[in-house]
């Protein structure tokens, strides 16, 4: 198995546990999203001056343009987990899964013009097998 192959199954474990384990706070989603910035900028500072601070050539309207992005994501989706008990939110997570699924298979496409048949198969098996779960 390589690391990026470890390190997508290492971030699908976190982003599956993340909302389940956020969910049973009971919060409001305000103070949830505050809290979950506050936490991820104090572990990514020391992360940044590990692999060394980023020069200033580097884009950073790109990274900029996904934090609005997932910041309007969070909103509705820390706010919907803040009004779901718990023993509804697995189906809503994973219809948000495709969701995702249905974004990036519109990115691949834009990206490559094309895509084949065995990634549209692997397509509607994902969907598929997701609303299977939900």
């Amino acid at each position: 198995m390589s690391q990026a192959q470890i390190q997508v199954l290492l971030a699908g474990i976190a982003f599956g546990a993340w909302p389940l384990i956020y969910n049973r706070g009971g919060v409001h989603w305000s103070i949830g999203l505050l809290t979950m910035t506050v936490v991820t900028l104090t572990m990514m500072i020391p992360i940044m001056y590990m692999y060394g601070v980023p020069r200033p050539s580097w884009q950073w309207g790109f990274p900029a343009m996904a934090g609005v992005v997932v910041t309007i994501g969070l909103f509705f989706f820390n706010d919907m987990l803040q009004k779901t008990p718990a023993t509804e939110v697995a189906p809503l997570v994973v219809l948000t899964i495709v969701v995702q699924i249905a974004v990036t298979l519109v990115y691949h496409l834009s990206v490559n013009g094309h895509f084949s048949m065995l990634k549209l198969v692997g397509f509607a098996l994902a969907v598929g097998a997701a609303f299977c779960l939900a």
